[in-house]
């Protein structure tokens, strides 16, 4: 009996230095019955032409060509071209380890889940791996404890990380045209609609932080995005996990963080003060107590010392993030 079918989807837009390698990888997987999408989202620097030459010589490889419309649009796209009974998905410049995709699908065969999911680590430009696997397994199958663990941040939201059955795919879109913290709200989607996940904690993926990637860009109004999907699952969560409203709070603030994190790590104070302000003045009406509880030590010390003033946090920042 032939295994199910994998599709992988592989957003490219501009990162001609990195497919080829990407593409290698992702043919030498020790899982053989798949296939991988290439999604072009208009690239101008011969992305397309070498996402061609791949395709020519493995039939496995699908490219499709597309006008720049994002990485939303292009994953939308290749979800639409799938064919497979599972759906992954790739970043264009990143280390898929060549037994990645029979890692995830021995958790679904072995569990019965319908998304799998392993840890990534970080590859930094000057070759450090940042990797806290530890080897555990874990199944969930209550839908409120998934939520409750995604919104702690104990479930890795990215998508790269994770298998999905191709039903639950179908079933919801990236939301374009958003280009921060999509994957997030996609994987929050999924997961409300996930009866059983299965997580095993290896390292199967790099994502490799380089110049010119998003967290290392200045400051601009596609940041304004991690605002508006943490206040979307925060009203999402109210309406169908009442119980997790605390949870959802929580998330709310460790996003707004990370929002006035950015605004300071990428000079964005003097274009950005009225949405710094606002939320400050948001942290100042927050419960002590319940961040207390939700939030970890250095997030909390953060909070606080935003609700302190801006001097504090700045210094904060600056002396204590890792990016």
């Amino acid at each position: 009996m032939n295994s199910p079918l994998i599709s992988v989807i592989v957003p490219v837009y501009n990162t001609a230095e990195y497919i080829e390698k990407t593409a290698e990888l992702l043919a030498g997987q020790t899982y053989e019955n798949m296939e991988f999408i290439f999604v072009d989202d208009g690239s101008t620097d011969g992305s397309a032409e070498i996402c061609d030459r791949i395709a020519e010589k493995d039939s496995r490889f699908v490219i499709i060509h597309q006008k720049n419309s994002g990485v939303c649009a292009a994953r939308n796209a290749g979800i639409a071209a799938a064919h497979g009974d599972y759906i992954g998905f790739c970043d264009s410049d990143d280390i898929p380890y060549n037994d990645m995709y029979e890692t995830l699908y021995k958790i679904i065969e072995e569990s019965g889940c319908d998304i799998a999911m392993i840890k990534s680590a970080v590859r930094f430009i000057d070759g450090r791996v940042a990797d806290t696997s530890d080897g555990s397994m874990k199944i969930y199958t209550d839908k409120e404890e998934i939520i409750e663990q995604f919104l702690l941040n104990k479930i890795q939201s990215s998508v790269y990380t994770k298998l999905f059955s191709a039903e639950i795919c179908r079933q919801i879109k990236f939301p374009e045209p958003h280009k921060i913290n999509e994957d997030r709200y996609y994987t929050f989607c999924a997961l409300d609609k996930c009866k059983k996940l299965g997580y095993r904690s290896v390292t199967k993926y790099n994502y490799c932080r380089r110049e010119g990637s998003a967290v290392t860009q200045s400051f601009s109004d596609k940041y304004l995005d991690i605002i508006y999907f943490a206040d979307l699952i925060e009203n999402t969560v109210n309406k169908k996990y009442p119980n997790l409203s605390d949870f959802a709070r929580a998330n709310t603030i460790v996003s707004y963080l990370r929002f006035c994190q950015l605004i300071v790590l990428l000079n964005g104070e003097k274009s950005y003060n009225k949405q710094f302000n606002g939320i400050r003045l948001f942290m100042k009406k927050q419960d002590t107590n319940m961040c207390k509880k939700y939030l970890d030590k250095n997030i909390y010390t953060k909070f606080a010392l935003l609700k302190a003033g801006k001097v504090p946090f700045k210094i904060a920042v600056k002396a204590l993030s890792k990016f």
